[in-house]
């Protein structure tokens, strides 16, 4: 499952296997809107209709879901809990425990959505970028389910902060500048 901008959900069904030639594969078997309740009945019958559509039903030996309740019920097959969903979960988790890399994120988020929210913020980030003999970026906004983009968020922060820092100053804004505190 995932949750377009617009807050629209869809399920994708991708397929892995090992060909006769012993490549590993990956296909994507559909993209559907997914409008109705996520229950496990509501997921299970539009993964069953989407292998039942492709003729694979009976060669599915395991499925790979993130961990929640609703999808490790959703077919009578063997399941794996996705690694990566994991990892995101046990990373933004030691994020939010650590208190001053939580207020670093909580402010990094505020500034970085005003830069991608305001017009004229962006077209003077630009500009000073272009002054400054910057590469002319976007800032990156963290993606909740997105483990590494926290990482690629800070990062660009860290590499624009000259130019951020700049803008901010000519700005109406009262976003605070991150400093090294």
């Amino acid at each position: 499952m995932w949750t377009s901008i617009n807050m629209d959900a869809y399920l994708a069904l991708t397929c892995h296997y090992i060909d006769a030639s012993t490549t590993l594969r990956s296909t994507v078997l559909g993209v559907v809107y997914f409008p109705d309740k996520h229950t496990a009945v509501n997921l299970a019958t539009v993964k069953t209709s989407l292998m039942e559509e492709w003729g694979i039903g009976a060669k599915v030996t395991c499925l790979v879901t993130d961990g929640a309740a609703n999808m490790l019920v959703t077919l009578r097959l063997r399941h794996a809990i996705c690694v990566a969903h994991t990892l995101n979960l046990i990373v933004k988790k030691c994020l939010d425990l650590t208190p001053v890399l939580s207020s670093i994120r909580t402010k990094a988020r505020r500034l970085v959505g005003y830069f991608r929210s305001s017009t004229s913020a962006k077209e003077k980030l630009a500009v000073i970028q272009e002054q400054m003999g910057k590469p002319t970026l976007k800032l990156i906004q963290e993606v909740e389910t997105r483990w590494n983009s926290t990482f690629q968020m800070l990062q660009r922060l860290v590499d624009q902060r000259e130019p951020v820092g700049a803008a901010l100053s000519g700005l109406d804004s009262d976003i605070p500048v991150l400093t090294s505190e």
